[in-house]
């Protein structure tokens, strides 16, 4: 038994983190269906017990219960995985000093090459200091995308690197297949909407979305209706929701775009399946189409996206259509050309495509995990 654990305190601070937990601990455990003996003993290295939130404890626990759990305490990450036995560790944009440990090392993004207006001096600077060390030391680099992979080739020297890059196949966890049990009135939606499902983040561009909106009630006198789910906050721009609250005001549009906030997740899922389409209009994504779009392809529903370079990693699944990013005229184009919404969400729809991609993915984490071991970390 491979003993392989996961330094998951860099994903359980944001929403879109803790799904791809789930999603990895998902394929992990998949991975011991493959055989008749479990190959795979999974610890998830979390914060400290009292900055943990239950909810999160609860889902992974849901996953498997074999899964263990570890809380941070004040020993370093190295003593850590020495402790808990580790063959193999997880580990988010960091390498662990001092350990024969082998590692393979997430690395989300370099969103700070992209969007240096977002970052301080210090932050760029500090990021690259850490990147350049990371990329001089690591064996082996785990990434979302192709994309992501030609970043690092563009910015930084890493040779002696391998990569195992994630295969783009997106799949709900199963908790969620069905929520149709979960009440909507609450929220007073409109009949027909469509939807944005984003952490109020500047880079994810709901500014054009709002403008596309303005575009088609202002301007072509048609009628159209938004939904916003997510947290409504952005620390690196602490005035942009106020700049968005703003344009609505500006444009009378309050009664079209309709700001949810941070919702439970199954409420956020059924909106989805509710909607006319899904609207991803990002500037920038680790992963193709972040998670808004991978979810809308899981469940069949139409995706409007953004057509930078990553999120065209999906344009070989069907119902995706690409609008140009950051230009809301074409946005409102799109939105228009689409005359009906794609029906017939089903559990058993979903149902394939999971056991389709988890198969997959399952195996994906299986070979790199053998890889890494046989040639060490």
């Amino acid at each position: 038994m491979i003993n392989v654990s996961i330094d998951a305190r860099d994903f359980v601070n944001w929403a879109g983190g803790v799904e791809f937990l789930i999603n990895m601990l998902t394929c992990l455990s998949y991975v011991n269906t493959l055989s008749d003996t479990n190959r795979l003993k999974i610890t998830v290295i979390l914060p400290r017990r009292e900055e943990t939130k239950e909810k999160i404890v609860e889902r992974i626990m849901a996953v498997s219960p074999s899964i263990e759990r570890y809380y941070y305490d004040n020993k370093q990450l190295k003593d850590v995985i020495q402790h808990i036995g580790s063959d193999l560790c997880f580990v988010v944009a960091k390498y662990v000093r001092n350990t024969s440990v082998p590692q393979i090392v997430y690395i989300p993004d370099l969103q700070e090459e992209y969007l240096k207006e977002l970052f301080s001096v210090e932050e760029i600077l500090s990021r690259r200091k850490s990147n350049r060390y990371l990329f001089n030391v690591a064996k082996h680099a785990f990434v979302t995308s192709n994309t992501v992979k030609k970043d690092i080739d563009r910015f930084y020297d890493s040779p002696d690197i391998k990569y195992h890059i994630l295969p783009c196949l997106p799949m709900l966890s199963e908790e969620y297949w069905d929520t149709s049990y979960v009440e909507l009135n609450k929220y007073k939606l409109p009949q027909d909407y469509y939807l944005v499902s984003n952490q109020f983040w500047q880079h994810k561009d709901h500014l054009t979305v709002f403008k596309a909106a303005n575009h088609i009630v202002n301007e072509l006198k048609q009628n159209i209706h938004i939904v916003c789910t997510g947290l409504m906050e952005d620390y690196r721009n602490v005035n942009y929701i106020q700049l968005l609250k703003r344009y609505l005001d500006d444009n009378n549009l309050w009664e079209n775009i309709h700001l949810l906030g941070f919702i439970p997740r199954s409420d956020q899922l059924e909106i989805m399946k509710r909607s006319y389409a899904v609207i991803q209009p990002t500037l920038f994504e680790g992963g193709a189409g972040g998670f808004s779009a991978q979810e809308a392809i899981s469940i069949g529903k139409r995706i409007i996206l953004s057509d930078i370079e990553i999120n065209k990693e999906l344009s070989t699944y069907t119902n995706v259509t690409y609008f140009a990013h950051g230009d809301y005229v074409d946005l409102s184009k799109k939105l228009i050309s689409i005359k009906t919404p794609v029906n017939g969400y089903s559990i058993k729809k979903i149902q394939e495509l999971y056991n389709d991609h988890i198969e997959s993915l399952a195996l994906f984490y299986s070979n790199m995990i053998d890889e890494v071991i046989q040639n060490g970390g």
